[in-house]
């Protein structure tokens, strides 16, 4: 039924979700963090669709909007503003939530996430949402749709745990309502990483890629009872054991992973180096030397030029990696480049 005057709420409303029917003319004043304020205007409610364009305070709408599930309206306005509706839930950490008692400490793309206090430390909630990181972007998903999305993500990182991946917070999951809950103990994220806390980041996610799990986000890590844990695991997947949980394979899934490790080092003033990238290939290359292409067939040579090719590949590598060490003549300025060339020129197939 529709309501004889279009909503206008400012940014401190809280709308109820359980009986919020969105109409044509409703205006939203957002205010969230990292955005300039806007107005959430309804444009347009067709079907089981509702069209929300943003425009500036008390203004007309701009040509951004986007569609999506009536339902989900009500947590679209509420979500960027930080606030959960809902029920008491008898429970201290939900209803401090609800209550607005907790800390709100910003939205990403997978949920709301709330400090709060309480006389055992400090906890962390994750709240879903329906609403994408960008919230003018299409993806908008119902609440249960949300639900479900968090409910899978609290399972993949116990999965994690269980399968003895370190680092992995112990968490709980709860619904309340149109929301679900991801509970954990809060870390403090320091300014700077040590190098030994730097390794146990590493030692986790060598740990995933060998059973089977990658992120796909940056690792975001902090401190808890004096040990380092993801604090948001939210896009790990479970590939299986084999070429995308691979880090020695290109363009898997781990090498993404690598790349964010090591990015995190030095964003901490540490280098980050592979098993493969710190062993040193000069010997086995050094063992072509031996190899006779008298007699050689066209196949044989084309392999053993695929041989060198890639150990000389890792040798510039490894010397990258290794600044300062001596390698003996391999750490000569051009010794390194000749020695290759002229592998790769010996195995070349003859005319």
């Amino acid at each position: 039924m529709r309501r004889p005057n279009p909503a206008n709420t400012d940014a401190s409303t809280i709308l109820p979700t359980d009986s919020y029917v969105p109409q044509v003319g409703d205006r939203h004043a957002i205010e969230a963090a990292n955005m300039f304020p806007f107005d959430a205007l309804v444009v347009a409610v067709k079907g089981d669709v509702a069209t929300v364009a943003q425009a500036s305070p008390g203004k007309p709408p701009w040509n951004m909007s986007v569609g999506m599930p009536i339902e989900a309206v009500s947590h679209f306005v509420n979500d960027l503003r930080g606030h959960v509706y809902g029920r008491p839930a008898n429970d201290p950490v939900i209803d401090a939530i609800i209550r607005g008692d907790a800390q709100f400490l910003g939205k990403g793309d997978d949920g709301l996430a709330f400090r709060i206090d309480t006389s055992k430390g400090a906890l962390v909630a994750k709240v879903s949402t329906t609403v994408p990181f960008q919230p003018f972007n299409g993806g908008h998903r119902t609440p249960t749709q949300a639900i479900s999305r968090l409910a899978a993500q609290h399972q993949a990182s116990q999965a994690m745990a269980e399968a003895g991946v370190p680092g992995i917070l112990p968490a709980w999951f709860a619904q309340h309502g149109d929301k679900g809950f991801i509970i954990k103990p809060y870390v403090e994220v320091p300014e700077r990483l040590t190098r030994s806390q730097l390794d146990e980041v590493a030692a986790s996610v060598e740990a995933a890629h060998k059973a089977g799990w990658v992120f796909h986000d940056a690792l975001q890590v902090g401190l808890w009872d004096d040990r380092v844990y993801h604090f948001d695991t939210g896009k790990v997947e479970h590939v299986g054991v084999g070429k995308r949980s691979d880090p020695e394979e290109h363009w898997s899934d781990a090498q993404d992973d690598i790349g964010r490790l090591k990015r995190l080092f030095e964003q901490n003033g540490e280098r980050y180096l592979t098993v493969a990238e710190q062993n040193n290939p000069i010997k086995e290359f050094e063992a072509l030397y031996g190899v006779s292409t008298i007699g050689m067939t066209p196949e044989d040579r084309k392999k053993y030029w695929r041989i060198a090719l890639r150990l000389g590949m890792k040798i510039e590598s490894f010397l990258h990696n290794h600044p300062g060490e001596d390698h003996g003549l391999w750490s000569e300025p051009g010794y390194a480049a000749d020695e290759i060339r002229a592998m790769r020129d010996q195995f070349k197939a003859r005319p």
